[in-house]
């Protein structure tokens, strides 16, 4: 992901090692809150990570 964000293939900071109860993968339906509260995202999971790489990398 980072190499996708920012195009460098560099180490990371910190142990990013997750712990072994840890779920690794997420699969979120939107469908229930589409359906419930007429909610949809307004921004994709791409765009969303590279803007939040950009917020953090300008602090």
């Amino acid at each position: 992901m980072k190499l996708l964000i920012t195009g460098d293939c560099g180490s990371l900071r910190g142990n990013l090692s997750p712990h072994e109860s840890y779920q690794r993968v997420i699969f979120a339906d939107l469908a229930k809150a589409q359906q419930v509260l007429q909610w949809a995202p307004g921004v994709s999971a791409f765009d969303g990570v590279s803007k939040m790489v950009d917020w953090i990398s300008s602090r």
